[in-house]
């Protein structure tokens, strides 16, 4: 299963060069980070996709965009920054996968509360969960040339009591 993840921020080309890429390689599902907006609701929907947003009265900056598979957005686990989609049949069979877009604020702790709740209902669930995301941190070890405290923090996470039992990044 091919998988995006972008950030697009907020730009109506970068929407416009997400479009090409997808009449070009035809990825399944998008994790997209700022995208581009017009209003409060996302804009450039890419033709034969389904778009999952948060209807917020703030500017959506994580969607989910999805192309030949059944979903359906988990509301308790999506807001402004998250948007959290469950598929059907993306790992074979009748097999349930997770996925969460994130866009983790610079001025927020991170990681988000609602993404600590999204892990612990996977790990408890059993059910395995991909996150794309941009986490406005850095850490040497997914390619950062530095590792800043934010990095350190979400490096704790995901080593930490939930581990790699549910989580992907």
């Amino acid at each position: 299963m091919e998988i995006c993840q972008i950030n697009l921020h907020r730009c109506r080309a970068a929407q416009f060069a997400l479009h090409r890429y997808v009449e070009k390689e035809s990825p399944l599902v998008i994790l997209a980070q700022e995208p581009w907006t017009i209003g409060n609701k996302v804009a450039g929907k890419i033709p034969w996709t389904t778009l999952f947003a948060k209807a917020a009265s703030k500017r959506p900056r994580a969607c989910v965009v999805t192309r030949g598979l059944q979903g359906w957005m988990m509301g308790q686990f999506s807001d402004q920054d998250m948007v959290t989609v469950m598929v059907n049949g993306a790992l074979g069979g009748g097999s349930k996968l997770i996925l969460a877009s994130v866009y983790m604020a610079a001025e927020e702790p991170t990681p988000p509360r609602l993404l600590r709740e999204l892990v612990e209902h996977c790990r408890l669930e059993n059910t395995p969960l991909l996150v794309g995301t941009d986490t406005n941190s850095h850490h040497i070890a997914w390619g950062s040339t530095d590792t800043n405290s934010r990095g350190d923090e979400l490096m704790d996470f995901i080593d930490g009591q939930y581990g790699g039992e549910c989580l992907l990044f």
